[in-house]
């Protein structure tokens, strides 16, 4: 005694064209004992569905991937943090009640650093920074926007008598460079965030 895969499986969703649909009995697609042989479409339906579901990701699974980045304490972030301390350099986190929230503070100095991806924030002539290729008028809109909030949090820090440097992502993979960058802008700041006219090779 076998099964009734019609009491399993709603055929009625078949198509009258699949080729497993609806079987009789006595014609090629009936098992010997005369069962349908309905269940081999079933599982090829399902092993191309899971296939698809493979390839694309859903609305929802790529909201949950953007929300699950990292906004602090990324490896940037870490990096530029270990060349200040082996400078020798204080610093508080992420800067509350400051523009935009600088990702380091020199209260001191009046010095905020910020720590970008390159992608997100838009490093102009990197190759991270290339948007999407689908969806293009919403990342355009997504990522110009980020440009220009960006460019409203230094000058409103600007306007507060705060010195800002941005360091981009890539920019953190080679030490040497992270630290010069980081001599050049804090030796040329006073303890009050002012520019000094000394060469912006002055060690701090």
């Amino acid at each position: 005694m076998h099964t009734n895969l019609y009491d399993l499986y709603d055929l009625d969703a078949l198509s009258s064209t699949d080729q497993w649909a609806r079987p009789r009995e006595g014609d090629a697609r009936c098992n010997a004992d005369g069962s349908p042989r309905v269940l081999r479409l079933l599982r090829k339906r399902k092993s191309s569905s899971t296939l698809c579901s493979m390839d694309r990701i859903t609305p929802e699974a790529r909201r949950r991937n953007m929300r699950a980045v990292k906004n602090e304490n990324t490896e940037p972030e870490v990096a530029v943090r270990k060349s200040l301390r082996l400078m020798g350099c204080g610093y508080r986190l992420h800067g509350q009640g400051l523009p935009g929230r600088p990702d380091i503070v020199m209260a001191g100095r009046k010095a905020a650093i910020f720590v970008h991806g390159c992608f997100w924030h838009q490093h102009h002539g990197c190759p991270k920074a290339k948007p999407p290729k689908t969806r293009v008028e919403f990342w355009d809109r997504k990522l110009a926007n980020n440009v220009l909030r960006d460019q409203r949090n230094l000058q409103k820090l600007e306007a507060l008598g705060w010195a800002s440097l941005v360091i981009w992502e890539c920019e953190t993979r080679d030490p040497s460079r992270l630290t010069r960058l980081l001599t050049e802008f804090l030796g040329n700041l006073d303890m009050g965030g002012r520019r000094k006219a000394a060469s912006l090779d002055q060690e701090i």
